[in-house]
């Protein structure tokens, strides 16, 4: 995470969450590159499920993540969202519809996957350069702020 301070940011305000977040690298049907999910809630938490395509090269499943992280951040913030219900609920409150296929997006989440793109492009040409002096220890430089 030390290579995207947007990750960074988005994985520390789902641990002050109740949300716990389940991410899997697979073949995601349909040809989206990723997605989020209800998976079910219990007294203290509710649990997600982020899927983020293996078929998309490493930097563009690390920038996908953070798109869907991005989308988790949004459901911590609805209480409100107790069930897969809620959570269409929310994105078509929240989001506009891509498609025919009734795909949901939100303009942060997007925004959240590009700056993360970024930041691990700069991060990786850092690193190509041996600038060692920048690095942190995922060996990945520290390089911008993360969008809020």
């Amino acid at each position: 995470m030390a290579a995207s301070p947007t990750v960074a940011w988005l994985v520390a305000r789902l641990e002050a969450s109740d949300v716990i977040l389940m991410t899997t690298v697979t073949m995601v049907p349909g040809g989206i590159a990723g997605d989020l999910r209800f998976l079910d809630t219990t007294a203290t938490a509710r649990i997600l499920h982020v899927r983020v395509d293996n078929r998309q090269a490493p930097l563009d499943r690390m920038a996908w993540l953070a798109h869907e992280l991005q989308h988790a951040v949004e459901v911590a913030g609805a209480v409100e969202v107790r069930s897969p219900a809620d959570l269409a609920a929310l994105m078509n409150r929240i989001s506009r519809v891509l498609g025919s296929r009734q795909y949901f997006e939100t303009a942060a989440a997007i925004e959240c996957g590009r700056q993360a793109s970024r930041e691990l492009a700069a991060a990786l040409r850092l690193q190509r350069r041996g600038n060692n002096a920048l690095l942190g220890d995922s060996g990945l430089a520290h390089v911008t702020r993360p969008v809020r």
